[in-house]
Formats: structure tokens, C-alpha cells, sequence
């Protein structure tokens, strides 16, 4: 059954505590790899976003690049600023040990962390409340596009074939949405109607060392390819 958009987005409204300012960024986890929607950290998208941070700074007080994050509500209790007002996010302080749990971001951080001076290292999260965010609300903030949250070809088709293989339609065409219209219709000639091919062609051409595969089959790029591996091995 498809989930109503609408419906999430109450859910996720009544879930968010408020924005907040933190500068212990090297206490900021990511979800593992293995969490479908998740990101694999990409040494050459960091590069691309330090860059970016040269010529137009890194905007880190648009909301639009502010990380999703989750804290139980007695959590957050202990360092709350007390109150939350329109004004810019308050001030934190995690304390020591303490992880702050993060549904995307892991690239801009690590450019963040790169870029910015030590005096001046910190980033603006959402916080929202772990007990309120069931499944869908978390699958929702992971995959979410925000300011410099583009996912590769490779991690698109990963995430397609996972949805599809689960008989979840409706979250398999989102992601095959994130596609332009001339790489959707060359995923459907070659993959679709020849599924279990395709797959024993992946087989084929996976010796023990090395993926022997064209960069042309279904628009995959060399850096892809992992993705492609990861789904083969699952």
C-alpha cells in the first residue's frame, strides 16, 4: 500500500524537536552502507563540495543544508536551550561520548570538517524525537534531495532493484524518477524485460578480482560499479 505523503509529513512535523547549532562535528554518525538509501562516503564528492565551498562559501545557514538528525526526547532534555525561537538555531553542547545520529549529510560534514577553521567549526541540524519517527518518517528523511544530495546513477539503480525485489512499486519508481527520461527508458529496454538475464550477465561478468562490464550498459560510470557489486553480493 502505497503511503501518503501528506500523512508523513504530519508525522515528521510532529516529530521535530528544532534546529539547533553544534560544533563537535567529529561526535556526528552516519547509517552504515547497508541501510538502503544510505551513502557510501565518496572521497572525490568531498572534493566537489570543498570546491564549491571556494567560490560560494557553504552556506551552512540555508535550511536546505541543514543534517537530519534523531535524540530521544529525555535526551535532548539534558542539553536543550530551554526554548526555541524564530531567530537563528541555538547553541549545544553534546556531551562527551555522546553521538548525535544522522539520516544524511555525511559528505557535507566531511567538507565542512575540511574547509572550515577550527574556531569556527559547526553546522545547523534538525533534531528530530527517535520515538516519533517510525519507519517511513526515517526512510523519508534518508532519501529526501537536499542542497548537495544528489545520489549517483549507481546508487539509484542499488536502490531500485532492492524496492522491486521487494514488490514496493511505488518507492522503486521514486527512485527510478531521480533518472532523466533517456537513462528510465534504457533501464526498462534492458533491464526490465530481460530481468533474470540481466542478472545472469552480472554473474558472468564478475570474476573474483575485477567487474568486466562496459561503461555503457545501463549508463553506469566506472565509480558506479561498486554499487552494482554491493547489489550483486547481497
Amino acid at each position: 500500500m502505497a503511503v501518503d505523503d501528506l500523512q508523513i509529513a504530519r508525522q515528521l512535523s510532529a516529530a521535530l524537536i528544532g534546529s539547533v547549532k553544534i560544533q563537535q562535528l567529529d561526535q556526528v554518525v552516519f547509517e552504515d552502507i547497508d541501510v538502503l538509501g544510505s551513502r557510501a562516503l565518496n572521497v572525490s564528492k568531498i572534493d566537489r563540495l570543498v570546491h564549491r565551498f571556494d567560490y560560494e562559501g557553504c552556506r551552512r545557514g540555508d535550511p536546505l543544508t541543514w543534517v537530519p538528525c534523531k535524540l530521544k526526547q529525555s535526551e535532548f532534555q539534558h542539553i536543550s536551550p530551554g526554548s526555541f525561537d524564530n531567530g537563528d538555531p541555538p547553541a549545544i553542547t553534546l556531551p562527551h561520548g555522546w553521538k548525535l545520529h544522522c539520516f544524511q549529510g555525511k559528505h557535507r560534514i566531511a567538507a565542512a570538517r575540511r574547509w572550515l577553521p577550527p574556531n569556527d567549526l559547526w553546522w545547523n541540524f534538525e533534531v528530530y524525537d527517535a520515538d516519533k519517527l517510525n519507519e517511513n518518517c526515517q526512510k523519508k528523511l534518508r532519501e529526501c534531495e537536499r542542497r548537495s544530495h544528489t545520489f549517483s546513477d549507481g546508487e539509484i539503480f542499488r536502490n531500485i532493484r532492492y524496492y522491486q525485489q521487494q514488490g514496493e512499486t511505488a518507492s522503486a519508481n521514486e527512485w527510478l524518477a531521480r533518472w532523466s527520461p533517456t537513462k528510465c527508458r534504457e533501464f526498462t529496454r534492458i533491464y526490465e524485460p530481460k530481468e533474470n538475464n540481466f542478472v545472469d550477465f552480472l554473474a558472468y561478468g564478475y570474476p573474483s578480482t575485477k567487474f568486466k562490464m562496459s561503461r555503457g550498459t545501463c549508463g553506469l560510470s566506472e565509480d558506479d560499479l561498486f554499487y552494482v557489486e554491493d547489489l550483486y553480493m547481497r
